[in-house]
């Protein structure tokens, strides 16, 4: 007889969870005003009444990125859990650091004069996300799939970070559907170990949102498999809108190529692994020159960039280099099937 999968965490024992926000209703407050950052009153206080339960009051804590909130009827608090847990958000936690939360918690009942009970909170915002490495430039790829409008129950959202192709968001009312350039994060400072890093988040808005997909306590945070369920289960939809739109096809997208190329030397914050990045999203350095027609067709476009003789030569002299290191790139391929890595990633 099979035995019957137990539910619960999967065998990587990570939560994919960043950003929660969590309320209850139930909790008391012994009028403690020394730690609050802000507090206000926002009803005449009468001498019989509970002066207490008539402030506002609210509290950030730099130290973890963590807001709690206490207005007169309800306590909440928002905060990354991943920053919690290891003082970045650039990875997932592991199921054995959620105790940490739980800590916290505590702290911040003595710090700020509170009582109530964690199993009391309600989970009313979870951002579940993934992260990938791409072998070409992330811009890219959010170029690709900021053409798609619309997702079932989800429409594009305009956004000044989209201009740079940094960023793409779908959203309705209690939902997101996120993916945004992460590269920043694992940056290496070596020029040939750079990773190209997108980031992919649900985000569920609202408290019935999570309600409704099985979030209710910070304790339903502890099954991992359904909150990878939960965030496969949304990224299907973009890529079935991807293959009905034909917008992922098989290639690094060489019309683009050009236009990434320019737009990075003539960022103001133009750095060399910049550059580097787009060379290895094509292939490696004699991938961009066939491209570009040879040292003497890049030197051409170069020239036509209007760029002042310095950074020109910074710019020059990176290619140079690149080119005797270029046996040390891995190749990949100028058709790069995005559509097959994509689907891989969604199975893993």
């Amino acid at each position: 007889m099979s035995k019957k999968k137990k539910a619960g965490t999967s065998k990587n024992d990570k939560i994919p969870i960043d950003t929660i926000h969590a309320w209850t209703q139930d909790f008391k407050w012994n009028g403690k005003m020394s730690e609050w950052d802000f507090i206000q009153s926002y009803h005449p206080v009468k001498p019989f009444e509970d002066s207490a339960a008539y402030l506002t009051a609210r509290k950030h804590d730099s130290k973890t990125g963590w807001h709690i909130k206490k207005q007169r009827t309800y306590l909440r608090m928002e905060g990354s859990v991943s920053r919690l847990a290891s003082n970045n958000n650039s990875q997932p936690l592991q199921v054995s650091d959620f105790p940490v939360i739980l800590s916290y918690l505590e702290e911040i009942k003595t710090l700020l004069g509170l009582d109530f009970d964690s199993n009391s909170l309600q989970v009313a915002r979870l951002d579940i996300f993934r992260q990938f490495d791409l072998p070409y430039p992330v811009a890219l790829f959010i170029k690709k799939l900021s053409q798609i409008y619309r997702l079932p129950h989800l429409v594009q959202r305009a956004s000044s970070e989209l201009y740079g192709f940094s960023y793409v968001r779908w959203e309705n009312q209690g939902r997101e559907i996120v993916l945004y350039d992460k590269s920043e994060s694992f940056r290496t400072g070596s020029l040939l170990n750079d990773r190209n890093v997108i980031r992919a988040e649900v985000r569920f808005l609202r408290t019935h949102i999570c309600k409704r997909e099985g979030i209710i306590d910070l304790h339903s945070l502890m099954d991992t498999q359904h909150l990878f369920k939960l965030w496969s289960v949304q990224f299907h939809q973009l890529l079935n809108e991807s293959k009905k739109l034909a917008v992922i096809e098989p290639s690094i997208f060489k019309g683009d190529l050009a236009n990434i190329l320019e737009n990075t030397i003539r960022s103001n914050g133009f750095r060399v692994n910049h550059l580097v990045k787009v060379v290895a999203g094509v292939g490696g350095i004699d991938k961009l020159l066939e491209f570009m027609g040879g040292e003497k067709g890049f030197d051409l476009w170069l020239n036509s960039q209007n760029l002042h003789r310095q950074k020109r030569s910074r710019i020059r002299k990176t290619i140079q280099e690149l080119n005797n290191l270029s046996t040390q790139f891995h190749e990949t391929p100028l058709q790069v099937d995005v559509l097959v890595d994509l689907k891989d990633w969604l199975e893993r």
